[in-house]
């Protein structure tokens, strides 16, 4: 009840028209009465709020005195005036546009009661009129929607379904029906149908999810099989969306249906060749990583664990270069800069990576760009720990340098010689005792510096030692040194052929030419004392008989003169 219209008190004794003004201003329709030439006799409340025109300014008119009516809507009145006028019936409803005073178009509901005299002739048409302008635009906006669904639907790749849960019915759009066959229609009898088509492994959880959807309004998305009309199961992902009443109740829900079986297939696979790349690859000692172009580590395996101490998870989405030794950073980004624009694998590298407890650990990788493979899309870094070998280098640096310092400060000489003679090596004694440079007799053949008179000697033993292995007797033999004299040397030989980082026969010789000499010396002195002894045996002998000779004449006058 409008606030402007006050009821009547029961003092106030109001007429018959009073009451029936009182009752058209506040009921739910706009109310004009028409007399007999169509003319405007009575014009309510509602119609002055309808319409926009106050009753002063329109009573008396004619229909066409006004803009109440667009042009194209006059031939449908003046039909609707000749079928009353020709006394066809006493009722009449007709819908038209109107315009309201302010020009706005209304659409409107006009429920038109006639009253004739015993002649038939009209007396006054009293008209209720409905403003209908919101039921007309939800009309029309629901006739877009429908066109603009029936044309989503005709383009659609996906088929479209709608169950009327109230009376149970189900549609399938066209593209539902290719997809699944000719068995199925595009009209059926319930859910039930649609759901004896799915895989009877998928049955309880389609089930759920619908119910879930439903009772629960969980988001309906899932994926299950049907049986299509070869008799085989396909796969499909089914989204779907209901409407609930003001109880909450389900009426109605309407959704989507994809054929996703070949991407399923893929994902299966896919999902078979995750699961044998990282069986593989968390069962390998080296570091696998993928890096996208950004230098985002996007997968490692499982050896980060064992290597670095991190869990893979916690290096997932992090730049590479934050785990690189500072000092090795600027070169690795540039080297990562030069892959990303190229294709394959690149070379062998090496570098630090920072472990979890903040030590450094030496690597040596290489990449492999996959940036423009669908699937992989990264460069593949395989990361090998090379700790031990490190440590190994830096003891064979360490004991070469150890072997170096001792043999430059060793008096024999070192000297490594190849199978058919080559001197491959000598030591630095060697300019000493020989006159020659380190390495002096490089390449030359050992036999060119041996003594003729020696020569058989050493190129027997050194046959002998490279056919049968293991090491030499101590021998003597003489060598040429650069000032063009031959000296003795004493060698022992040790056959290393075998050893990949020697290859050849280890000789160790000394000088003995102060030896020798003394030795010749001592055979010289040896031979003089010998001549000196003998010498000295026979002046003993002559002197003893010279002696004896005297002594025994003296012996003989002595018995004589006894006599």
């Amino acid at each position: 009840m409008s606030e402007a219209n006050n009821p009547f008190s029961i003092e106030s004794k109001p007429s018959q028209e009073a009451i029936l003004a009182y009752h058209l201003d506040n009921g739910p329709f706009a109310v004009i009465e028409w007399d007999h030439a169509f003319r405007i006799a009575r014009w309510s409340q509602k119609a002055e709020q309808l319409f926009g025109w106050k009753s002063t300014e329109v009573i008396g008119l004619h229909f066409n005195d006004f803009d109440i009516l667009p042009q194209d809507e006059f031939e449908k009145i003046r039909e609707n005036i000749n079928c009353i006028e020709q006394g066809n019936g006493n009722t009449t409803v007709l819908e038209n546009r109107n315009f309201h005073k302010n020009g706005k178009l209304l659409y409107c509901r006009w429920h038109n009661s006639i009253l004739r005299d015993s002649l038939s002739k009209i007396i006054s048409i009293f008209s209720m009129i409905e403003d209908i302008s919101d039921l007309k635009n939800i009309q029309e906006n629901l006739r877009k929607s429908e066109e603009l669904f029936q044309l989503a639907v005709a383009g659609s790749k996906d088929g479209i379904w709608d169950w009327d849960i109230a009376n149970d019915l189900a549609y399938f759009s066209p593209k539902c029906q290719e997809m699944i066959g000719e068995q199925f229609n595009a009209h059926i009898s319930g859910m039930e149908a649609f759901v004896n088509h799915v895989h009877p492994d998928d049955i309880t959880s389609t089930i759920n999810a619908y119910k879930l959807h439903l009772y629960e309004r969980k988001e309906m998305q899932t994926e299950y099989r049907l049986r299509i009309a070869d008799g085989s199961y396909r796969w499909f992902l089914v989204k779907g969306q209901a409407i609930w009443n003001q109880e909450g109740k389900p009426i109605r829900m309407v959704g989507s249906l994809s054929d996703i079986h070949d991407k399923k297939l893929m994902a299966q696979a896919l999902e078979n060749s995750e699961i044998k790349f990282n069986a593989v690859t968390d069962h390998i000692t080296d570091i696998v990583n993928m890096i996208d172009k950004k230098g985002l580590i996007k997968y490692t395996n499982q050896s980060v664990e064992g290597i670095l101490g991190y869990q893979p998870e916690e290096l997932l989405g992090i730049h590479f270069l934050t785990l690189v030794h500072p000092d090795e950073q600027k070169r690795i980004s540039e080297r990562f800069q030069i892959q990303v624009n190229s294709k394959g694998p690149g070379n062998l590298i090496q570098f630090r990576l920072r472990a979890k407890d903040g030590s450094y650990v030496p690597f040596e990788g290489m990449g492999n760009v996959q940036l423009h493979h669908p699937s992989l899309q990264s460069i593949i870094m395989i990361s090998r720990d090379i700790t031990l070998r490190k440590k190994a280098e830096e003891i064979i640096i360490a004991s070469e340098e150890k072997f170096r310092s001792l043999v430059h400060n060793i008096s024999d000489i070192i000297s490594i010689i190849s199978a058919n003679g080559e001197i491959k090596y000598q030591s630095a004694s060697a300019r000493q005792i020989m006159g020659y440079e380190e390495n002096g007799l490089s390449k030359r053949n050992i036999m060119e510096v041996v003594h003729p008179d020696d020569l058989q000697l050493v190129l027997s033993t050194f046959q002998s030692l490279v056919q049968k292995g293991g090491n030499s007797e101590l021998i003597e033999f003489r060598l040429l040194n650069s000032d063009g004299q031959y000296f003795y040397i004493e060698a022992q030989a040790t056959n290393q052929l075998h050893n990949s980082s020697i290859g050849g026969i280890v000789v160790t010789s000394r000088d003995i030419s102060i030896r020798k000499k003394a030795e010749v010396e001592k055979q010289s002195l040896i031979k003089e004392l010998t001549k000196n002894n003998a010498d000295l045996k026979q002046f003993s002998y002559i002197v003893s008989h010279n002696l004896r000779s005297p002594l025994t004449n003296l012996i003989s006058m002595t018995n004589l003169l006894d006599m």
